[in-house]
């Protein structure tokens, strides 16, 4: 460990997201090689959503998001370990787009 900081930069994009245009919290976690765990602050925002100009597509659109929205607010996770994003089961049966047959 030499003390510098990698940096690291993911795009997801949210859009379709059934919070999108909804106000969250959100929270990274990292673990090294080492097993440490560390853990960011919660940094407010709200999601972005896709933009509508036909009144109907917005119409809809408001449908869909108080049909697949939360009705209420989510409960606060207790305090532990994240869930990893891929665990080794997944991982190999991960097809990704790049893949050569």
């Amino acid at each position: 460990p030499t003390g510098e900081e990698d940096r690291f930069t993911a795009r997801i994009d949210v859009a379709r997201h059934p919070l999108s245009g909804r106000r969250v919290a959100i929270r990274s976690a990292g673990t090294d090689g080492a097993g440490q765990t560390g853990r960011s602050t919660a940094y407010e925002m709200t999601l972005p959503a896709r933009v509508f100009l036909d009144p109907l597509a917005q119409a809809v659109a408001a449908e869909r998001r108080d049909f697949l929205g939360p009705g209420r607010e989510y409960e606060a996770l207790e305090p532990g370990e994240p869930e990893p994003v891929f665990d080794r089961a997944t991982r190999d049966r991960a097809l990704f787009l790049d893949d050569e047959p």
